[in-house]
């Protein structure tokens, strides 16, 4: 194929091929069994490991955030995975501890913890935050009691009594005494639902 241009430079991108193995560390065989170790994770079709907790944290992070009200808790998701980061953790010391060479292996280890550990924190930040939103609602009604961590509701009680003496000195202590009320109900409407 004959070049427009009489002096064509040669491509400086063209590299002379090289021997992959010379090259690269042999990634594989540094994860070889290690992500797999803890029990939860299990091998995807094209060869990776996928861990479902993560996938169904992530889901429930998404349906969190789109639905208007509080979903139930994933109890037992948030502890396993709670678990798991921990024992990746350690797992990352032990690794750090053995060998300085393993260095990579470690950095990755810290990159997929910090991963799941930001999609945990976004699925609480996002219940919390649906809670400092509607803390009236929420705390009224039992059905949503229910739906709620033991450290949501007191987070949410503990709340509720905040908001409710900001109100009282903010606002309605200079009202006449008959429209003080937080959860007063006009005409069978509730101010809080």
């Amino acid at each position: 194929m004959d070049s427009p241009f009489p002096h064509d430079p040669p491509s400086r991108y063209a590299y002379p091929p090289a021997d992959p193995d010379a090259m690269e560390p042999d990634i594989d065989a540094m994860l070889d069994g290690a992500l797999g170790s803890y029990g939860q994770t299990d091998e995807g079709p094209d060869g990776d490991f996928r861990n479902e907790d993560v996938r169904l944290l992530a889901q429930a992070w998404a349906n969190e955030k789109q639905a208007p009200e509080l979903l139930p808790y994933e109890d037992q998701l948030v502890g396993d995975l709670t678990e798991m980061v921990q024992n990746q953790l350690q797992l990352i010391e032990a690794v750090q501890e053995e060998n300085s060479d393993q260095a990579f292996l470690a950095m990755l280890y810290q990159h997929e913890v910090e991963r799941v550990k930001f999609v945990l924190r976004s699925y609480l930040k996002t219940r919390l935050r649906k809670l400092e939103r509607h803390v009236l609602w929420y705390t009224a009604s039992n059905d949503y009691q229910v739906r709620m961590a033991p450290g949501e509701r007191a987070f949410a009680a503990r709340y509720r009594a905040l908001f409710t003496s900001h109100m009282q000195r903010a606002c309605l202590n200079h009202l006449p005494e008959s429209l003080r009320a937080l959860d007063d109900t006009n005409g069978n409407v509730s101010m809080s639902k």
